[in-house]
């Protein structure tokens, strides 16, 4: 499992723009970015970055609020259909979606999903025993560059290193 970064917004033009700029100046590279209109007044980002707690430091110190939540990261075959072939193991388990954004890698024929159940760890075993390459936190540790999780590292995906 990874830690996804969720930052509460309101729905004024340069809010996005504010947060970018802010994870910018700290250095903090993003990997993937998930925007949400809830209605009103309120929106949330969900984003993938290459340093946790630099993101929570750099946020904090311009007054912005944010939250890490666990996720679990899925492979996909980047082609049609692919994602269905994971919700179809997702389904079969009965596990239920909170948050869901794909995109493509760095590695051909593969995308990433990102998702966050209300039971991460139980979706993640569900996950692995129905076929899927879940990405857990030893394929993305920095020092080590274990292989145990499976053939990739998050980095590989994604170029990067990632520190939590």
């Amino acid at each position: 499992m990874i830690e996804l970064l969720r930052i509460p917004l309101v729905n004024r033009p340069g809010q996005l723009f504010d947060v970018v700029t802010i994870l910018s100046k700290a250095g903090v590279d993003m990997k993937a970015l998930s925007l949400t209109n809830h209605g009103g007044d309120a929106s949330e980002v969900l984003l993938l970055v290459t340093n946790m707690v630099k993101a929570r430091e750099a946020l904090a110190e311009s007054g912005r609020k944010a939250s890490s939540q666990p996720a679990v990261v899925v492979e996909v075959p980047d082609r049609a259909g692919g994602l269905a072939s994971v919700l179809e193991a997702t389904t079969k388990a009965g596990l239920s979606i909170n948050d869901l954004f794909t995109f493509v890698t760095r590695v051909e024929g593969k995308a990433l999903a990102v998702v966050t159940f209300d039971d991460n760890e139980r979706a993640a075993t569900l996950l692995r025993e129905a076929g899927v390459s879940v990405v857990d936190q030893k394929a993305i540790a920095a020092d080590g560059r274990s292989r145990e999780a499976g053939p990739y590292l998050l980095d590989d995906y994604l170029g990067g290193s990632f520190f939590w």
